[in-house]
Formats: C-alpha cells, sequence, structure tokens
C-alpha cells in the first residue's frame, strides 16, 4: 500500500471565487487567486513533485491550444517553492454541470470537434507518457496485489481490451480525462477545460470515451437526442469514420477500467474501509464488460 500511497498526486480544481488572497490551504496543497499581466489565473502548489520535464510539456502544450482559441486553463509559468513545484493556470470562467443538456451536449461535441481538428497528427514526442493501453497494463499491474477478489474478471477484460485495440486510428493531442466536472460552461458554450495535467499524444477518439460512457448507460429516456446533438457537432468538424464508429466501444471499456483501477488506488490510499469507492470501481468494471459486448 506505501507504494501506492507515494505516487498520490494532489491536484485539482480550485473553488471557482473571485478573492486575491489565499482561499485554501490544508496539507495537500494551497490554492491563491492572482493576478498574471492583468489577468487573473489560478496558482496551485504541489505537495509532491511533478518532473520539470511534464511542466514544461504542459507549458508549450496549454500555449499551443490556446493559440487556437480553445478554452483550456493554461499553464501560465511555474517554479520551485518549499512545498514543490508551484504552477500558474488561467482562471476559467463558468459552471461544471452534473447533467448535460442538449445544447450542452452539441457545445461539447463542437468543442471536442474543434479541438481534434487542429491537434490531429501533433507531433509533439509525448516521451513523458506511455501509450494508453500500456499504462492502463502497467496500471494493472502495480495494484494487482491489492485488487479484491470479487474483481476477478478484470484480468480478462483488459486482455480482451489489450487484443481488440485499435492501431490505425487518428492520434494527436490527447486530454485523456475529459468528465463532465473538467468541463466548464457559460452561456450554453464550453468556457473552460480544466484539471490539464494528463496530456499525451495518442488516439484520439479517447477523449470521447466519458461521453460515450453517459450515452451508453445514462438512464434519461432522451439520451438519442443527446447522442444525436453531440455527434452531429462533432462530425461538422472532425467526420468519424466507420471504423472509428466501431472502435468506441473497446476505448469506452479501456477508460472505464482505467477508472476502476483509479478508484481502487483511492481506496487503498483511505486511512479506513471505503466502500463507496469500492461500489465505484465495481460499477465501472460493470460497464466495461457491457461496452466490450457493444463491440460484438
Amino acid at each position: 500500500m506505501s507504494i501506492v500511497a507515494k505516487k498520490r498526486r494532489t491536484w485539482k480544481r480550485a473553488p471557482v471565487k473571485k478573492v486575491t488572497n489565499l482561499i485554501k490551504e490544508n496539507n495537500k496543497q494551497r490554492i491563491e487567486k492572482v493576478v498574471v499581466e492583468g489577468k487573473s489565473a489560478l496558482m496551485i502548489t504541489y505537495k509532491n513533485e511533478m518532473t520539470l520535464k511534464n511542466l514544461t510539456y504542459l507549458k508549450k502544450i496549454t500555449e499551443f491550444l490556446s493559440s487556437k482559441a480553445l478554452p483550456f486553463s493554461k499553464l501560465i509559468s511555474f517554479d520551485r517553492s518549499t512545498h514543490g513545484y508551484r504552477g500558474i493556470w488561467s482562471y476559467c470562467e463558468g459552471k461544471h454541470k452534473a447533467v448535460w443538456s442538449h445544447n450542452e451536449y452539441a457545445a461539447f461535441g463542437e468543442f471536442l470537434g474543434k479541438m481534434h481538428l487542429v491537434t490531429k497528427n501533433y507531433k509533439e514526442n509525448s516521451v513523458y507518457r506511455l501509450p494508453l493501453i500500456l499504462r492502463l497494463r502497467e496500471k494493472y499491474e502495480e495494484l494487482k496485489s491489492f485488487i479484491p477478489s470479487s474483481f476477478d474478471n478484470f484480468p480478462h477484460l483488459l486482455e480482451i481490451v489489450e487484443k481488440k485495440w485499435p492501431l490505425f486510428l487518428s492520434t494527436g493531442l490527447v486530454h485523456t480525462d475529459l468528465f463532465t466536472n473538467n468541463v466548464l460552461f457559460k452561456h450554453n458554450e464550453v468556457s473552460g477545460i480544466l484539471q490539464n495535467h494528463n496530456f499525451q499524444t495518442d488516439v484520439l477518439l479517447y477523449d470521447l470515451t466519458p461521453v460515450a460512457k453517459s450515452l451508453y448507460f445514462s438512464p434519461c429516456t432522451d439520451i438519442k437526442e443527446k447522442e444525436c446533438a453531440f455527434f452531429t457537432a462533432y462530425n461538422l468538424y472532425s467526420p468519424l469514420a466507420k471504423e472509428e464508429i466501431l472502435a468506441l466501444p473497446v476505448l469506452t471499456s479501456a477508460k472505464l477500467l482505467s477508472t476502476s483501477l483509479n478508484m481502487i488506488e483511492n481506496h487503498l490510499k483511505e486511512k479506513s474501509y471505503n466502500e463507496s469507492q469500492l461500489n465505484a470501481a465495481a460499477i465501472s468494471l460493470i460497464h466495461a464488460e457491457k461496452a466490450l459486448l457493444l463491440n460484438q
């Protein structure tokens, strides 16, 4: 368990409050609202160090995305402090919404289509991260001795995903963590993208997997209309080929397996038994298996 805890990262979204002094401080992180060159920014201090190479890479990536008028929180600068590396990130306005309307699905589809249009074939070498499928395998090998016996079908599902992993799809710059709470909306438009510390070059379609998961397994009665709104908007800028549509369930399963491992890892970090984390991990595993069935 100590090996797992060492890799814990303490970055998370700061409260979006218009203050200029320290608004939060605990033993994990420090977050401030500051002003950089006349513009609002969030300053986040890492307790656990990120590498200088990774921060340099993130600064270049977020500058590139901002130059394309994409609403990403940009890493403006960073330095070394007594608490670790300190990053100054641009301040994003807007709010995240747990449940998206048709208009918000369409707005996100348009944003993601534009993003993939400009990041397709992006060649900045992602030497700092393994390919996504290898990262999934590495994470599993790291945690497998701690995984509860009730997750005994995990290695079988991972083996299927590895076997079916698409090798010839379009690649480019991938965010890898576009869940709903990392997307901000303002006036029915995407106004900010957060948690931008995990970029790499890989299969572009992987960024669609959080949306695909919600579309596949949502209990909403209007989910087909939302699916149409999202994919219609996305295809205006980055049309999906038939093989990409067929590959989406496999990539979604991989994302769900990764989420399941993250929940198990979070459980291991807790000092006491955390049933909610294990329940979330189990649900993700069930959905991962169902997503693979969509590929048959």
